[in-house]
């Protein structure tokens, strides 16, 4: 008899466009009779579309998705129900969970993409890494690729430089989304937030602002400005 597959899926982090590719590493694990997507609903219209996935709303909250995400996965262990779970995120905050679940006696594996950190990727029992979509692969390369802090700040300063209004600086929510358009990037995979990032670079950034407003540009241009 084959064992029973949990899926859950960080819907903010992981893109509709590899929900055949999840399925498939679920179904040749068991029989996948769970499948979740976690997130803001209003921000994933396409998982509305996947049929099979189960899109749960964790609302607005700052860590919703992921403590959602965690407690029902905390649940369905308890149940006994399945065997095996699919922590699909290429976040770092799920290593918790999945040393967790594998202490429990369950096998877990996680799935994500090119950017997720060998933290969580050794804490799950095996891991997939998700190939580029055919959607993907139609579009052009972007110019720089996130690997490392460094090549992480050149795309950030390309970002800020295309979409900033002159020297006035970049809203760090609309820099968040492009990176996540962009390239499925969450700034917890590399720091606690983006003020926390920005803050421990400031030879590189500057922070106008505070509260849901605050804005970001390069030091470059403050002295543009100034001159």
């Amino acid at each position: 008899m084959p064992d029973n597959v949990a899926v859950f899926v960080d819907g903010e982090n992981i893109s509709a466009d590899h929900a055949p590719a999840i399925r498939g590493i679920a179904e040749d694990l068991g029989a996948p009779n769970f499948l979740r997507v976690y997130g803001d609903s209003t921000k994933l219209p396409m998982w509305h579309k996947v049929p099979g996935f189960r899109l749960i709303d964790a609302g607005t909250g700052k860590n919703a998705t992921d403590i959602l995400l965690v407690v029902d996965a905390m649940d369905r262990a308890k149940s006994g129900a399945s065997g095996t779970i699919i922590i699909a995120s290429s976040d770092r905050d799920f290593t918790h969970l999945a040393i967790h679940l594998r202490e429990s006696g369950l096998k877990v594996v996680g799935v994500g993409g090119p950017l997720t950190t060998m933290k969580f990727r050794s804490a799950c029992t095996v891991f997939h890494q998700l190939k580029p979509t055919k959607l993907a692969a139609t579009q052009p390369t972007p110019v720089v690729q996130i690997v490392s802090n460094e090549s992480l700040d050149q795309k950030i300063a390309r970002l800020i430089s295309t979409l900033a209004q002159g020297d006035a600086g970049i809203e760090i929510t609309r820099l968040n989304a492009a990176l996540r358009h962009e390239a499925a990037f969450k700034i917890t995979s590399v720091a606690k937030t983006w003020s926390a990032y920005f803050s421990a670079r400031p030879q590189i950034y500057e922070l106008l602002g505070k509260g849901a407003d605050v804005k970001v540009r390069l030091i470059s241009q403050g002295k543009k400005r100034q001159a």
